[in-house]
């Protein structure tokens, strides 16, 4: 490994990575096989990345996290997106009286960058940051 890498950052990704690969999560046992890391580590990892959202879980088994998406949606390319499609949406929104949700597109999500609402009683429950799927959502 190289002399500046940090061991346990290489694993939270390698982490992540398996859960990403994983389509119905991940259990512990099931990281430590395909991490080849010790059970302590895993157990480190995955609380660590637990308390940060990065990865949550359900039941026995671990998933991404909202943070993820948070920080997916936080990227240069969605702002540029919001700064480009918030002005015109807004008029539409002033005219129809309709909310609108901005997204960008991911491998198999929609990943929410702004929530423009019409009124301040008609607010969503849908808020930046948040992934959508992408074949059963609006937005997908």
């Amino acid at each position: 490994m190289e002399r500046y890498v940090i061991p346990s950052v290489m694993q939270a990704l390698q982490l992540c990575q398996a859960i990403a690969e994983s389509r119905s999560g991940l259990s512990a046992s099931e990281i430590e096989s395909a991490l080849k890391l010790p059970r302590t580590s895993v157990f480190r990892l995955l609380r660590t990345l637990t308390s940060e959202r990065v990865v949550e879980k359900r039941g026995t088994k671990y998933f991404y996290g909202t943070r993820i998406y948070e920080i997916s949606a936080a990227n240069s390319r969605s702002r540029y997106v919001q700064r480009i499609t918030a002005p015109a949406l807004s008029k539409l929104i002033a005219a129809t009286n309709a909310s609108a949700i901005i997204c960008t597109l991911g491998d198999y999500c929609a990943f929410v960058i702004d929530v423009l609402d019409a009124r301040e009683k008609q607010i969503t429950t849908i808020r930046p940051g948040t992934k959508l799927p992408l074949f059963e959502s609006a937005a997908g």
